[in-house]
């Protein structure tokens, strides 16, 4: 079966996915979920990890190596639908998904902060912060560390660069309460 074929079937059927993803040479990650919407270069899985729905996460199809139900995961996925988790499944959001810049727009339409991450071993990065502006080959985030402080440049971000974005994410979410800017000295 066709990759595509295999992310419609689960998506049709809200099967559980173990996605196996692969973003440098002989680097490799799982991500557990369940695939909500998708095209013909990105899906939306909305992550579980331990019995927890995280949230969004939207993953280039080039990336995928592998979607996995096996005997372990068919069990986990019958301990989802126990535990009425496999229920709260949804596809909640309408994201464009032609490609970076018009998921970026959808996103910052719905007033979501994101994560975009570069995962690729020589050059990751970990970027967390509202959208600012979107342009034809690049994104700009206002960052925020640990702290909730919000930076006072501009992070940008080229598409070349992404291969995860994460949104109406637990952390995130929650993280984007609390946010804070520097107090300028008098």
């Amino acid at each position: 079966m066709l990759l595509i074929d295999k992310i419609r079937v689960h998506c049709n059927n809200k099967r559980y996915s173990k996605i196996k993803r692969q973003f440098a040479e002989g680097t490799f990650e799982n991500k557990d979920g369940y695939i909500v919407d998708y095209s013909n270069d990105f899906i939306v899985l909305q992550e579980v990890d331990d019995f927890v729905i995280r949230g969004y996460l939207i993953i280039p199809i080039q990336t995928i190596k592998e979607i996995r139900l096996n005997n372990s995961d068919k069990y986990f996925e019958k301990i989802y639908q126990k535990e009425g988790i496999t229920e709260k499944i949804e596809k909640k959001h309408k994201i464009d998904l032609t490609n970076w810049e018009t998921i970026f727009k959808s996103i910052k339409k719905l007033d979501f902060n994101v994560i975009i991450q570069n995962e690729t071993p020589n050059d990751s990065t970990f970027d967390i912060g509202p959208i600012i502006k979107i342009t034809k080959k690049s994104v700009y985030i206002r960052y925020f560390d640990a702290t909730g402080l919000l930076d006072d440049d501009l992070t940008k971000i080229d598409w070349d660069f992404i291969t995860l974005v994460n949104f109406d994410d637990i952390y995130i979410n929650t993280l984007s309460k609390y946010l804070k800017v520097k107090k300028v000295k008098k």
